[in-house]
């Protein structure tokens, strides 16, 4: 499998911890500065479930592997071709185990705009976590069993804090953040865990944006996650869903450079393929990123 460092969406979506019943997420995401109100719940069946947060060490964008594959989601619930109106002519991708409807036309896209811009988003985007500008927590709240349960909720929201290092130059775990006190929150339904492992989606929500100059709260539709929770509290994540072009054109605009403009606006609008508006053209592009999380707390 092939990846490259994510340099344009830290998420923000849902936290709830134990104590309300779930009824799913709520309506759609604001823009910038906006606030999603919480969806409610867990699936606690006991006195004694937990709560288990982490917070991205890494952010990648989930490429092709040699053979065209790619692991994701199919967010559209539909196979299409590059015959499919309805994706404006952008074929879907089948994941390595021979899924088929995968949507994730950022696997096109990245590796052009890494072209185009020297491959120097790496190090932005290592650099703004580092610096705790990028601080991506995730939760998995209700579990009566970190194994198997039939009910957990999925939270991800933006940390806020100073963050240390380890040794590794990654973030240490173990630390505490608080939440971001400017935006609210959005949960994921009730979903099963097997295994350790926990796919909730879809559901509406927001991931803000800071990487240097870049600054935006992306709306992202239909988003779908998969995490997979360790021994350690730590977490691999998935997550896939449609960002509304607009906003990617507003970021590529923000990075100033008229070169690397013009290319990512024609890559952008020619890759959309799903949000068809009434006049047949996609405003919204495909996306899957995955995280390497480590554990942490949060006050």
């Amino acid at each position: 499998m092939k990846s490259v460092r994510w340099f344009l969406l830290p998420l923000l979506a849902m936290a709830v911890g134990c104590g309300d019943d779930s009824d799913g997420t709520d309506g759609g995401a604001g823009g910038s500065g906006d606030v999603m109100d919480a969806g409610t719940g867990d699936g606690c069946s006991t006195d004694d479930c937990q709560d288990y947060f982490s917070v991205a060490q890494t952010l990648d964008w989930e490429l092709q592997d040699d053979a065209g594959m790619v692991i994701g989601f199919d967010v559209d619930h539909r196979v299409s071709d590059d015959t499919d109106p309805q994706t404006c002519g952008n074929p879907d991708f089948t994941s390595p185990d021979g899924v088929e409807g995968i949507d994730s036309q950022s696997s096109l896209l990245m590796p052009l705009l890494f072209d185009a811009t020297g491959d120097s988003i790496p190090g932005y985007v290592a650099t703004a976590i580092s610096d705790g500008q990028l601080l991506w927590m995730l939760g998995i709240s209700g579990v009566d069993d970190p194994k198997d349960d039939d009910c957990v909720i999925v939270s991800s929201f933006p940390g806020v804090g100073t963050p240390f290092l380890g040794t590794d130059g990654l973030l240490a775990p173990g630390q505490t953040f608080d939440l971001d006190p400017e935006y609210g929150m959005a949960s994921s339904e009730c979903a099963p865990m097997k295994d350790g492992i926990v796919e909730a989606g879809p559901f509406e929500t927001l991931l803000p944006i800071t990487i240097v100059q870049l600054s935006e709260v992306l709306r992202i539709h239909d988003a779908h996650v998969r995490a997979e929770l360790h021994e350690d509290g730590s977490m691999d994540v998935l997550m896939a869903g449609g960002v509304e072009i607009e906003q990617l054109f507003t970021l590529v605009r923000q990075a100033d450079t008229a070169e690397v403009t013009e290319i990512a606006d024609l890559l952008i609008e020619s890759l959309a393929d799903l949000g068809q508006d009434e006049g047949g053209v996609c405003r919204q592009l495909s996306m899957t990123l995955t995280a390497r999380s480590t554990n942490a707390f949060v006050f």
